[in-house]
């Protein structure tokens, strides 16, 4: 079913300054549920969340999207969306125009971008991403604010003490959901003045389950059931 309007407030927008009511569009698609986010393409401070809201659906997805570009338009009548990018749980293949959601209903995961809500996913400044490529820009840009620790932490060792950075080489991002996700931020030297250049590379691990019997390496199943037990939890 569609979202309820009065479940969607994005009134605040309208009282940001006129230049920063130009938006950009994120949406989680995840295996459970899509989170969507509106942030000003102009002040970085500024951007409103709505809701997550569960869907096993294509139809549930797009009744979801209709809604909030119906509360826009409701909302902040003077603002408008520059660009949209959808993270989705699966793999993307380059200049994707439709993507299959694995996790929702066999007669109904096969998502277009020509069937997204314009005002909200404007046609030709819309994107699909691996959900862990989209995840990885975004560790990329709090790594570059300086911001990397309020969200990361290291987890055992020296390390622990130490600041949670990017060092330059290969990064692996991981993010335990209903899947794995994994992603890759290589990341370059400085030139210049320029900051560090830094590629993504998507990945997909998929499901991931542990041996449901201790193995003959005891000890290393304890670790692991203790990390895999401390990760869920969190």
């Amino acid at each position: 079913r569609a979202m309820s309007l009065v479940d969607i407030d994005l009134t605040s927008i309208a009282a940001w300054p006129a230049a920063a009511q130009r938006l950009l569009v994120a949406v989680d698609v995840g295996a459970t549920n899509t989170r969507v986010t509106l942030a000003s393409a102009t002040e970085a401070s500024l951007a409103v969340s709505v809701p997550k809201r569960a869907a096993s659906s294509v139809t549930d997805l797009l009744a979801l999207l209709s809604g909030v570009a119906a509360a826009l338009a409701r909302d902040a009548p003077a603002s408008g969306v520059l660009a949209c990018a959808l993270a989705v749980a699966g793999p993307v293949p380059p200049g994707a125009t439709a993507v299959t959601l694995t996790n929702y209903v066999a007669e109904d995961r096969v998502l277009a971008l020509d069937a997204l809500p314009p005002t909200l996913c404007p046609r030709g400044a819309c994107v699909f991403l691996n959900d862990l490529q989209a995840c990885c820009h975004g560790v990329f840009a709090l790594h570059a604010r300086g911001e990397l620790g309020a969200y990361f932490a290291p987890l055992t060792g020296a390390a622990a003490a130490a600041t949670s950075e990017l060092r330059i080489g290969n990064n692996v991002v991981l993010a335990m959901g209903t899947g794995l996700g994994t992603g890759v931020v290589s990341v370059g030297t400085s030139v210049g003045a320029l900051a560090p250049a830094y590629t993504v590379l998507p990945l997909e691990a998929g499901h991931l389950q542990m041996p449901p019997l201790p193995t003959a390496e005891a000890e290393a199943y304890a670790r692991e059931e203790a990390l895999f037990t401390r990760l869920s939890q969190e």
